[in-house]
């Protein structure tokens, strides 16, 4: 009975790990909308995304074609925010030392009017204004929706890129806010 007891004890950390693993890699497969639903959303002409994969669709894996990854990897999701970060004073790239069940980083960038944020969310031109209209944005929630993460890359472009939309968006979050 000992024994027995001392083995399944032994094996719960081996079971706890598969568990992990599995939880971490448990993305389903991404699955194209049928034609007639994709007939609702026909193309947009004078439209122009600003994200990696509609800026640059050789940089699109091959894998997005089956469903196995997402539109823009890794590497070429942190070049772009290292990128935009490095030419803009109000935006602020950050990868901090966390990483996801899978073992990748989470970068984010920071937007502010202030003085560039160096410290990040704990900073002391986030606490020295209590009044400051903040805003979140995430994408990329669940990992295997990727209009998400492009809709956010593609916003972040387009404030990189227009100053005139970046202003109006600006000047209208001041005026929701009372500002």
């Amino acid at each position: 009975m000992r024994f027995q007891q001392v083995a399944t004890l032994g094996l719960l950390p081996a079971g706890l790990a598969t568990a992990q693993l599995t939880y971490a890699d448990n993305q389903p497969k991404v699955i194209r909308d049928s034609e007639a639903v994709a007939a609702n959303f026909p193309e947009v002409e004078g439209v122009e995304l600003f994200s990696p994969a509609f800026a640059s669709p050789e940089s699109v894996p091959s894998t997005f074609a089956n469903g196995t990854s997402g539109p823009t990897d890794e590497a070429t999701l942190d070049h772009f925010l290292r990128t935009l970060a490095a030419r803009n004073e109000w935006m602020t790239y950050h990868n901090p030392d966390f990483k996801s069940e899978e073992g990748r980083s989470i970068p984010y960038v920071y937007l502010s009017n202030s003085n560039r944020v160096v410290d990040g969310l704990a900073s002391h031109a986030n606490a020295s204004a209590p009044g400051k209209v903040r805003i979140w944005m995430q994408g990329g929630v669940h990992g295997n929706e990727p209009a998400g993460d492009q809709a956010l890359l593609a916003l972040l472009g387009k404030l990189d890129a227009n100053a005139t939309f970046r202003m109006s968006l600006k000047q209208a979050a001041q005026s929701e806010n009372g500002s």
